[in-house]
């Protein structure tokens, strides 16, 4: 695997973890009454993850990430912004993702777009106080 499709993987990799974290706070945030439910319920946060996580279906990092959340984020501002950083990273991963599928099949990717043909003639500087000659 060349350098790069190694890190267009790694950076998917990054993508994916990151979005499965924030999927489960942003769910934590649209219900924290269920949540608070639920680890107040619980003996101890040990067994209030592994409630969350038979509550909610989440993995246990899913369900670490939402009992650490603070309340000040349940305020809907930040429920909104939760919410943008889902989409963000699902738009992020998807191109990602995409991007590399090309880059393995030996499609080649322009980094950049070309630059536009230049549209006026350059001339040489001239100092100031030089004749030419």
């Amino acid at each position: 695997m060349r350098r790069r499709d190694h890190d267009m993987a790694a950076e998917v990799r990054r993508l994916r973890e990151r979005l499965h974290v924030i999927e489960a706070i942003d769910a934590a945030m649209h219900d924290p009454h269920r949540v608070l439910d639920v680890l107040t319920a619980a003996a101890d946060i040990e067994s209030g993850i592994v409630a969350l996580q038979e509550e909610f279906g989440w993995s246990r990092v899913q369900a670490t990430a939402a009992t650490d959340v603070q309340f000040r984020r349940a305020v809907g501002i930040e429920r909104a912004r939760i919410h943008e950083q889902v989409a963000e990273v699902r738009t992020l991963l998807a191109r990602s993702t995409n991007q590399l599928r090309t880059e393995q099949a030996g499609l080649s990717v322009p980094e950049r777009p070309a630059p536009a043909p230049r549209r006026t003639r350059s001339e040489p500087r001239r100092r100031p106080g030089r004749q030419p000659g």
